[in-house]
């Protein structure tokens, strides 16, 4: 099986889920195992607010799915080089 490079998802970014979803990466994990996990949150929701929170283990996180598309891709601010904002101003 072929090995296919991807980018790790660091805190800030925006990532898109493959049906569509807009999320933004808290940070990563680890469990009494070692092993790594995405933390991450709904786009544009505030920390101070209840946002929900999900974790990802990384190699589902960056797997294949349908066609060979990525589960999550890296998502860029529209129009822009800048990365997605990793969350709104808090008000």
């Amino acid at each position: 099986m072929e090995q296919r490079e991807f980018k790790m998802p660091a805190t800030g970014e925006g990532w898109r889920h493959y049906k569509g979803g807009l999320y933004t990466i808290i940070g990563m994990a680890r469990d009494e195992n070692g092993d790594a996990y995405v933390v991450y949150t709904d786009y544009g929701w505030s920390l101070v607010q209840l946002a929900p929170i999900y974790t990802q283990p990384l190699g589902r996180f960056v797997q294949e799915v349908e066609n060979n598309n990525p589960r999550f891709r890296y998502e860029r601010e529209p129009g822009t080089d800048k990365m997605c904002p990793f969350i709104r101003e808090a008000h």
